[in-house]
């Protein structure tokens, strides 16, 4: 054999060499993993941090709901506050990191929708970073990007979370907080939700 033949061939072995090992270390220590993973409380990464329990789910919840309350685009909004409507209901009490996940959903619509009125492209990798979009070009007040990044943090913990275990209150509070801030955006924009949504 060739020296090049050689050397095409032990460099292959290099490139699929460490990815070979990252799979064969994850199948010896999967249940060793994932035990971690379910043992784990916060996680930091530069200045952002998500939390998985219940107290950084409650806390998130309570920054959001002083944020909104300070927001001028939610004046209007936490005059009137709606009931939940059958659908949201049901879904807290059955599915509760669904029923954050769709909410957080609808959110992000909103978001886009007020961007795409405005001829703004957002950055949808980080609900964190539309908030930011928003906030800089003076669509939303800074109080209001501070509520959505409240929320983000408890939609990450929801989706990332291998046992999201939370009271129905604290799920419905997130609920109601999402929709608020929705009309919030809407109202920015020009628009209303219907009642309940």
């Amino acid at each position: 054999m060739s020296p090049e033949y050689l050397s095409a061939i032990a460099s292959l072995l290099s490139a699929v060499g460490w990815p070979v090992a990252v799979v064969t270390t994850v199948l010896v220590l999967r249940r060793e993993l994932s035990g971690l993973l379910t043992r784990m409380k916060l996680v930091r990464f530069g200045s952002n941090e998500v939390g998985f329990d219940a107290t950084s789910f409650e806390t998130n919840n309570a920054v959001a709901a002083e944020k909104l309350s300070q927001s001028s685009e939610a004046a209007e909004v936490l005059k009137k506050p709606a009931p939940l409507d059958q659908t949201m209901a049901y879904m807290i009490e059955t599915d509760p990191a669904n029923a954050v996940i769709f909410s957080w959903q609808r959110l992000q619509r909103s978001m886009l929708d007020l961007a795409e009125a405005h001829g703004i492209h957002l950055d949808l990798r980080s609900g964190r970073k539309m908030g930011e979009q928003l906030r800089d070009a003076s669509l939303i007040s800074p109080q209001l990007a501070d509520v959505i990044k409240s929320l983000y943090s408890t939609y990450k913990s929801a989706t990332h979370s291998w046992e999201f275990l939370l009271e129905s209150s604290a799920i419905e509070q997130y609920v109601v907080l999402t929709r608020e801030t929705r009309e919030a955006i809407e109202t920015a924009r020009g628009g209303s939700l219907p009642t309940g949504a």
